[in-house]
């Protein structure tokens, strides 16, 4: 559980808009019924959807982390929500339109009327990196 939030300053709150738009994490909000409700552009590169495709659709009609990502993040939703818990964190696993894998470390809130916020950082880089790493561990103890 993070501890409560601190009151920001007039002139932080007057940047947020500007954050979230220029984020390079992936920040998307759904309602209680898991439609989408915003995708930063981020998300929206990232999963290759347009806003138009995306805004008063349901996560399983877009499936912006293609089917398996998708599934994987409609599970945590629903654990999240089984737990009673208002925040969760979780890794996703998933594949591009390109069929490219693609991994995220996600964090989930839960807000009071049921909506949700998800923000979503882009760790591919850093896993191939490493499945790179253990190749070459293996080869060179065979």
């Amino acid at each position: 559980m993070l501890p409560a939030p601190l009151p920001l300053p007039a002139d932080a709150v007057a940047l947020l808009p500007s954050l979230v738009q220029h984020s390079p994490d992936l920040i998307l909000c759904f309602d209680a019924q898991d439609r989408h409700t915003f995708l930063n552009p981020a998300a929206l590169r990232e999963t290759g959807h347009t806003a138009a495709a995306c805004l008063g659709r349901r996560l399983d009609e877009v499936r912006p982390f293609g089917a398996t990502g998708t599934v994987a993040l409609l599970a945590a939703v629903r654990q999240a929500d089984q737990d009673d818990a208002a925040q969760v964190r979780f890794e996703l696993a998933w594949r591009d339109a390109a069929e490219r894998p693609r991994w995220h470390v996600c964090w989930l809130w839960r807000e009071p009327g049921g909506g949700r916020l998800l923000i979503a950082r882009d760790i591919t880089e850093h896993r191939l990196a490493e499945q790179a790493l253990q190749l070459r561990e293996r080869e060179f103890r065979t």
